[in-house]
């Protein structure tokens, strides 16, 4: 069975894309560092753009799912999970839709499994 496992640092306030396509089970992760994290809340986009090196999706080709995570649960080396449902969409990317506050660092984790 095959299965991926992608962890994203936030840059700008998004982690890069991450190639979801033909993976029927997808989890999303946020982890914490070991920090004390006080607030922040991150959105799972998707889009069904097919990118290329040369061409990768518009903003506007995102769109906000339903599912949001809350940072503050990744303090101390805590892990948010969430499951995304199976859906028509080839990426995903996690955003922050409320700044990340406190002392430590919070990283996404994206980890597919089943084709």
């Amino acid at each position: 069975m095959p299965s991926d496992r992608t962890t994203l640092a936030f840059t700008d306030g998004v982690t890069p894309l991450v190639d979801v396509a033909g993976f029927p089970w997808i989890a999303i992760y946020l982890k914490g560092d070991g920090g004390a994290i006080s607030a922040g809340v991150v959105t799972v986009q998707t889009t069904d753009w097919y990118p290329s090196p040369a061409s990768p999706p518009p903003e506007a080709a995102w769109v906000n799912t339903s599912i949001t995570l809350n940072a503050s649960g990744a303090t101390l080396g805590g892990t948010v999970q969430a499951q995304l449902p199976v859906g028509a969409y080839s990426q995903i990317r996690l955003k922050l839709t409320t700044p990340i506050t406190g002392a430590g660092v919070v990283r996404g984790v994206v980890a597919c499994n089943g084709a």
